[in-house]
């Protein structure tokens, strides 16, 4: 549909279709939900304070977990298909971009939430699954699971041998809550050691910025996270690079960018890629613009418009350069996101990485399965480009990981990364000291690049507008609004 055809133009049947599948599963997402709370009360019956709770009925629990698991993979697939459709229609034209992506910030929050109920349920359905519906024993850290014939134990009790680190991670991934606690503060020194390790303090109130290769005020240049900062660093990075790789908390994962280039790398409208992709190792690095909607803008205090740093050269002041696997994680990333949320261009971008592969191969960058756990989070279409860009590139261990702990960890990867950006969105540094709110809530503010505003067009009408809906609507936030875009 062209944006200015009148508003009483049919709607393609594209969107009917959407429209369709939305109410679908709406209505399949609120029958399971009634039949989850019904048996939850019976399966977990309220009790006052001074009473003891009834004996577990494992046959029920498993039931529960079972449906669980089917109710919160339902609720992800409203979520998600209520966001292509707000996407879809901003395209359009029918719906300004200031709401559509209101609409998903939001809805990335349920979406986040949703994915840790199917964790949790999962988590739970292995547990019965091991023990089966007879009555559990007094204490199941008691030693005895070689003593059940005819039952795998759970994945957590059945560690094939690996190193220390990374079986602590695999067990903490288990054990710990679902990564919606609020981050770790990072390191006070990860700055400083960053300009120590890159050479990047000048001596004299000056620091470099090696996008833009030159000087700048020593306040102007931040260290910028290629890894973003996670709530469980001592868990995620080994699951992401193994035991063996170097340390996200360290200055490797570092560059040091002024503040607005720092923004835009945070939210992931620029890239940082091999500036030859034959060159082993990798020396020499460029950055690569993503979003459209910032080339006509500048930057730093000589004005520079930020399409000179599409394919500019990073500038390194010594020998030290960042760690390769971190920015091809930034890399792909960075692909996945600008596609899901509908960005400019993204076709064009899309096609000219699977043209055109700008890592050397056959670096190991990644474990495989994870990567394609965070390309097929939200989408499970993206994995078939990203399989073909990893081909060479990832690499497995002795200890595999299942289809639901894969995405869990993306999930964890995707809140670490979405926190980030809505950081960016604010102007606010990762260790500023007045940071204390909760990474859930961050996530609700989303950041995204406002095309309309970046475009020089009016967008603070549709902003009021949206902050007045959204008084309204956040006591709903919980419960995803899968009919919204139904009006």
């Amino acid at each position: 549909m062209d944006p200015s055809s009148p508003e009483d133009s049919p709607p393609p049947a594209a969107v009917l279709s959407r429209v369709s599948n939305i109410e679908a599963s709406f209505k399949r997402a609120r029958q399971l939900r009634k039949k989850y709370d019904a048996l939850r009360r019976k399966a977990e019956p309220r009790v006052e304070p001074d009473e003891e709770r009834p004996q577990t009925d494992p046959e029920t629990k498993l039931e529960l977990a079972n449906l669980g698991i089917d109710l919160a993979s339902q609720e992800k697939e409203v979520i998600r298909t209520g966001q292509k459709l707000a996407v879809h229609r901003m395209h359009m034209g029918d719906l300004a971009h200031s709401r559509a992506m209101a609409y998903i910030r939001r809805q990335d929050r349920c979406y986040f939430s949703a994915g840790g109920d199917l964790w949790r349920h999962k988590k739970e359905k292995a547990h019965y699954d091991y023990y089966g519906t007879a009555e559990l024993p007094a204490s199941s850290s008691s030693g005895d699971f070689g003593n059940r014939p005819g039952r795998a134990a759970p994945p957590y009790f059945n560690l094939p041998p690996c190193s220390h680190d990374l079986m602590e991670s695999y067990l903490r991934l288990y054990t710990r809550s679902d990564g919606l606690e609020r981050p770790r503060r990072q390191p006070l020194a990860f700055r400083e050691d960053a300009m120590d390790y890159y050479n990047g303090s000048g001596g004299d109130g000056r620091a470099w910025c090696h996008a833009s290769g030159a000087w700048y005020l020593d306040k102007d240049i931040k260290a910028a996270h290629i890894v973003p900062f996670f709530a469980d660093m001592d868990c995620i990075p080994a699951m992401l690079f193994g035991c063996r790789a170097e340390s996200v908390g360290r200055s490797g994962n570092a560059l040091l960018l002024a503040g607005q280039i720092k923004r835009w790398f945070d939210s992931y409208c620029i890239v940082v890629v091999p500036a030859d992709a034959a060159e082993t190792p990798v020396r020499r690095w460029r950055t690569d613009v993503l979003c459209p909607a910032i080339k006509a803008l500048q930057h730093g205090r000589r004005n520079s418009a930020t399409d000179d740093l599409d394919g500019k050269e990073l500038a390194f002041l010594g020998d030290r350069r960042p760690v390769p696997r971190f920015l091809y994680f930034r890399f792909v990333v960075a692909l996945v996101r600008t596609k899901r949320l509908g960005r400019l261009g993204w076709q064009e971008v899309w096609a000219r990485y699977h043209r055109h592969n700008p890592f050397p191969s056959p670096e190991k960058y990644r474990r495989k399965g994870v990567l394609l756990a965070i390309a097929s989070h939200f989408d499970s279409s993206d994995a078939y480009l990203v399989d073909s860009w990893i081909h060479e590139h990832g690499f497995e261990t002795s200890l595999q990981q299942n289809d639901g702990e894969a995405m869990e960890v993306a999930r964890r990867v995707h809140i670490a990364v979405e926190y980030t950006a809505s950081r960016a969105k604010k102007g606010e540094d990762e260790d500023d000291e007045d940071d204390e709110v909760d990474e859930v809530d961050e996530v609700d503010e989303v950041d995204e690049v406002d095309e309309g505003e970046y475009s020089g067009e009016d967008s603070d009408e549709d902003s009021d507008e949206d902050s007045d809906e959204d008084s309204d609507e956040d006591d709903e936030d919980d419960d995803y609004d899968g009919d919204y875009f139904l009006q």
